[in-house]
């Protein structure tokens, strides 16, 4: 009898497909497009849309659940706890460890779908989670108890170091997950330390935890598990920390817009052409941000505003000048009386390293062949939205893109068919 040879894994490669296992991964590709170039109320409310309506799992199985998202990396029997730190064997659930929920049942998650959502849901020492019991987080200087780097008193909670960001983006991420639409209550985030119903505090102390505690591989395969294996969507603050400062973080008053500009239009374009690069812009704010409203576009060519379609405005997010997949569409209009007020959809967001915003145009495929398409931006029609805070609008000359000439679509001879 002939035998099988089989290769043989070594201890090494074994080690190397484990070690592999459980390397968190990125967000599927473009789950986060829409939310490009947002801040304020709009990113939250973009956000929202992004998350809501995941998979939602019964409670009864969130023990289950809880044994594969937080289990030990040294030990797969185990599962580690927030608080206390360390581990426990899985199987001690009910005595050893239970589920503790960092936005408490009595704060507005008792019911379904809030009540099992893994994001907020981790394994803890009862104890320790009783000890928690419903309290806000905050810093507390003159703790009444300490337990593992954990400081409390009967109504506030300092988490231990390690876990204060794990923790804050936990509270955040409910925070955009649930808002009033539909029949779910909505969660709110309060800097009150006596803070109303459905309302988590305290906002400012856990905007420093995120800051100061960033997510680690740990947090983001826990996040890569939860939205794989059982809910199918993401903690937004884990795969983009910046997104805490976009919407929680206090805008500065008085930043100054820096313009440059890039010509993109060619010598000739063709009849009917379809999101021709006309020119960019490159914004750049000082010292923080500076949120863009609105612009004015003037058609200073020969064509008539009838043959050019469209105009449209792009944040280009990858800078290639032309539009790609990735990039936002902000705004579209078509001229009258050669203008068109561009006005983006929601606040756009320039901060210091500059940000290129795409302006393009549309022609109709009866569009003169020999005419010129020339665009303008008008001289001082950058204007900024008050979700970047207090900020004077530029002053600048007419920027003009150079002039493309209308060529007629090629039409193929008979002896090409």
């Amino acid at each position: 009898m002939k035998h099988l040879k089989f290769p043989l894994v070594t201890p090494l490669i074994l080690l190397l497909f484990i070690s592999l296992n459980r390397l968190p991964a990125a967000p599927p590709a473009g789950y986060y497009d829409n939310a490009i170039g947002l801040s304020g109320s709009a990113l939250k409310d973009t956000l929202h849309t992004i998350i809501k309506g995941h998979t939602v799992i019964t409670y009864s199985n969130c023990d289950i659940a809880l044994g594969v998202t937080d289990e030990d990396p040294n030990n797969s029997q185990n599962i580690m706890l927030l608080y206390k730190g360390g581990s426990v064997p899985k199987s001690g659930y009910g005595s050893s460890w239970n589920i503790e929920h960092t936005w408490p049942r009595s704060r507005g998650t008792d019911a379904s779908p809030k009540v099992s959502d893994l994001h907020h849901l981790f394994p803890e020492n009862p104890s320790l989670n009783s000890s928690r019991g419903n309290s806000i987080y905050n810093y507390v200087p003159n703790p009444t108890n300490t337990d593992s780097g954990n400081k409390w008193t009967g109504t506030q909670f300092e988490v231990r170091d390690a876990k204060k960001g794990d923790v804050a983006r936990a509270i955040l991420y409910m925070d955009v997950r649930y808002e009033s639409s539909g029949p779910e209550t909505d969660l709110m985030l309060s800097n009150s330390l006596n803070p109303p119903d459905n309302t988590m505090s305290v906002l400012g102390t856990l905007i420093q935890w995120h800051n100061v505690d960033a997510p680690d591989n740990l947090e983001r395969l826990r996040n890569d598990r939860i939205g794989q294996q059982y809910q199918h969507n993401r903690n937004p603050f884990v795969d983009n920390p910046d997104y805490v400062y976009l919407i929680y973080g206090p805008v500065s008053d008085g930043d100054v817009l820096s313009i440059s500009s890039v010509n993109r239009a060619g010598a000739m374009v063709t009849q009917g052409a379809s999101n021709y690069p006309v020119l960019t812009l490159n914004l750049s704010a000082n010292p923080k941000e500076w949120d863009l409203n609105s612009m004015t576009v003037s058609n200073i060519g020969v064509l008539p505003d009838s043959a050019i379609t469209a105009v449209r405005l792009y944040r280009d997010n990858d800078k290639s000048g032309t539009v790609t997949t990735g990039d936002n569409l902000l705004a579209t209009k078509a001229f009258t009386s050669n203008t068109a007020t561009l006005t983006c959809s929601a606040p756009s967001r320039a901060q210091t390293t500059a940000t290129s915003f795409l302006i393009t145009a549309s022609l109709s495929a009866s569009a003169t062949a020999g005419q010129t398409l020339q665009l303008r931006v008008n001289g001082n029609s950058l204007i900024n939205s008050t979700t970047g805070g207090a900020d004077p609008n530029p002053t600048f000359a007419n920027i003009d893109s150079s002039i493309a000439t209308v060529a007629r679509t090629a039409v193929k001879d008979w002896d090409e068919y």
